[in-house]
């Protein structure tokens, strides 16, 4: 997790947003969301190189809105999995945006 100061640095480069662990120890809303040291901290639902299978229930299938994420590292390991979630996704009529 980032320090105050990576956030410090994050914010006067223009970022406002983080991607947190869905960690219950940290204090999210109802909307999957809390404010720290001048950031929002949005709540990670779908961690790609966590997923052992991909079904509705994995891919957080019915949330309004879904918080999908994978490391860079291992982004090409995890190419062929994430494909098949966005087709999964599409399915479901769910529409995209980074």
């Amino acid at each position: 997790m980032a320090t105050a100061e990576q956030k410090r640095f994050l914010l006067d480069v223009g970022i406002e947003t983080l991607l947190y662990p869905n960690d219950e120890d940290l204090p999210y809303d109802s909307n999957g969301e809390f404010i720290q040291d001048g950031m929002v901290h949005k709540r990670t639902d779908v961690w790609f190189e966590k997923l052992p299978t991909l079904t509705p229930s994995t891919l957080c299938i019915g949330n309004d809105k879904i918080v999908a994420f994978t490391h860079e590292w291992c982004f090409d390991r995890e190419a062929d999995k994430i494909e098949e979630a966005l087709g999964i996704y599409r399915e479901h009529g769910y529409s995209f945006f980074a």
